[in-house]
């Protein structure tokens, strides 16, 4: 599951056509054909990579404010009803909030950064809680392996999230979930109570 409007998928559709298209053509073209739609086979799938992206910035962006409204409206809701101690406790728990992220700024790279924006904004908008550790880039090859077994985390979670990630691999806990998560290479599962944990190791990340 990606992230985006709701009409995502007409100039999406349109360039795998294109891809699959060009692809075709340029493995039974003569030669002098063929490099020239390898070309245009290269820039079609740089653009769909770029629309892609910027799909999924402004998606987040939406999911963002959206957040930042709700939070707004409870702490005016907690004054109208003169509940002071209320809507301070609320504005605590945006600073909190706001500190947190604003760690995931300061300590990780571009690409783990929008990885944790990503599945922040999906679980925010199944209505899951995710409560982020975060002690260091697990990699590169973590990245890859996160986002798929957060998607299938998310599936089973109930309310909560909890992830831990450090320069080891990753782990996602999960208490009372509503299922049992699918089998994940590399994955070890298993149950503490009620709370389901999945974690990930890599054999060559930083120590």
């Amino acid at each position: 599951m990606t992230p985006g409007p709701k009409n995502p998928v007409r100039p999406q559709v349109l360039g795998w056509v294109l891809v699959v298209g060009l692809g075709s053509g340029s493995y039974w073209a003569p030669r002098p054909w063929r490099i020239m739609l390898l070309g245009l086979l290269v820039l079609i799938l740089t653009g769909i990579y770029r629309w892609r992206a910027r799909r999924d910035t402004v998606w987040i962006l939406r999911r963002l404010r959206h957040r930042q409204a709700n939070q707004l409206q409870v702490i005016q809701g907690w004054m109208q009803l003169n509940r002071s101690d209320r809507a301070a406790e609320q504005v605590a728990e945006v600073i909190a909030r706001l500190g947190e992220e604003g760690q995931w700024y300061r300590d990780l790279p571009l690409s783990w950064l929008y990885t944790v924006l990503i599945v922040d904004m999906l679980a925010e908008s199944k209505g899951i809680r995710c409560q982020w550790h975060i002690a260091g880039e697990p990699g590169s090859l973590a990245r890859l392996r996160f986002r798929v077994v957060a998607m299938r985390a998310m599936a089973c979670a109930g309310s909560a999230l909890d992830i831990h990630l450090n320069p080891r691999g990753f782990a996602l806990s999960l208490p009372d979930p509503k299922s049992v998560p699918r089998r994940n290479w590399g994955v070890t599962t298993w149950t503490q109570g009620d709370t389901m944990v999945m974690l990930w190791r890599s054999r060559t990340g930083k120590r």
